[in-house]
This record gives structure tokens, C-alpha cells and sequence, in this order.
């Protein structure tokens, strides 16, 4: 049922697909709360999994700390990647000025320069 709903099936079709597939009729509530039950379920799963993860880059970090803090310099860039990736795991980054949308004026004189060098080249090819 999950799958079908992520196919993007209505509620109702869902039904009638589990009808002709021999199954005993079901309400829409029912396949409803089943589905939003699964869709539970797996977001339980993920963070389960992210929470492994970040015991993993625990006992990583753990490991490697000691020789960081020595001075080992592949033990520290270890540890900052280790850091690094559990910034990107949690999503304590945020976005980059250069990655937001221009603003419109900006990206207008852009166009305006883009056109002007457009025509300039063809007036050289014209000649």
C-alpha cells in the first residue's frame, strides 16, 4: 500500500487495487492509518540509522582524538573530516551566500551584459 501511495495512487484506488489482487475489501481509513503506520515506521528506521551513524563517528572520533591533540597531522584532519561529517549528518550548516537565489536586479544587469556581448559578436561576424 505504501508503495502505491508513493506511486502516487489515490486512497481509493489503493482500495480497488487490493480488491482485484484478491485481498478482503479495506475502508480508506483503514488504508490510510496503514499507510501513515509505515510511513511512521520508516522515519523511525532513519533515525535509527542516523543515530548508528553518529555513534559510529563517535567511536572514530574517540579513537583518533589522542593523536590529534599530540600534534599528529593526518590524526587531525581525521578527526576535523569525522567533525565534518557529523555537521553534514545533523545539519548544522548553513547555506552559502553564493548558493541564494540572485536578486532580481542582479541577475536583469547580468542578461543585459550577457545580450550586449551577444550582439557585439555578431556585429563583428556582420563585418
Amino acid at each position: 500500500m505504501l508503495e502505491w501511495r508513493l506511486q502516487g495512487h489515490t486512497f481509493p484506488r489503493i482500495a480497488r487495487e487490493l480488491t482485484e489482487a484478491g485481498y478482503a475489501p479495506l475502508s480508506l481509513a483503514r488504508i490510510s492509518r496503514i499507510v501513515k503506520s509505515e510511513i511512521r515506521r520508516a522515519a523511525d528506521t532513519c533515525v535509527l540509522q542516523r543515530d548508528m551513524e553518529l555513534m559510529r563517528l563517535d567511536q572514530l572520533q574517540a579513537a583518533l582524538y589522542p593523536k590529534a591533540m599530540q600534534g599528529d597531522g593526518p590524526a587531525t584532519d581525521r578527526v576535523l573530516a569525522i567533525m565534518d561529517r557529523r555537521a553534514k549528518l545533523l545539519g548544522l550548516y548553513s547555506p552559502r551566500q553564493e548558493d541564494e537565489t540572485p536578486e532580481p536586479a542582479n541577475a536583469r544587469q547580468r542578461l543585459i551584459e550577457k545580450l550586449e556581448a551577444m550582439a557585439a559578436r555578431m556585429k563583428g561576424a556582420d563585418t
